[in-house]
């Protein structure tokens, strides 16, 4: 947590309260927390990233009733994965 605030709001200029272990974004079980938390600073550059996310975090809510929670981690990994590999294409091309 950012101060007790969602890192994800923040990023997009708004403040709201960490939701915790409601968001799809918290990690209980190995007691990870917040798994935005280590790109707090690449979000706060890219706000619409961080929309991007909000509107993901969206639909895992949704999906947490449906039974689709999982594939939605997944999506959310694989376009974290997507964004860092074209941040180290872009340093690299400089």
């Amino acid at each position: 947590m950012n101060g007790g605030l969602c890192i994800l709001q923040d990023a997009v200029g708004r403040t709201e309260s960490c939701p915790g272990s409601l968001c799809p974004y918290w990690e209980d079980e190995i007691d990870r927390g917040c798994i935005v938390a280590p790109i707090q600073l690449q979000l706060r550059d890219q706000p619409q990233l961080a929309q991007h996310l909000l509107e993901l975090r969206g639909n895992l809510d949704r999906a947490r009733h449906g039974g689709a929670q999982e594939e939605g981690r997944r999506l959310f990994y694989r376009l974290l994965e997507e964004e860092q590999a074209a941040e180290t294409s872009e340093v690299l091309a400089r």
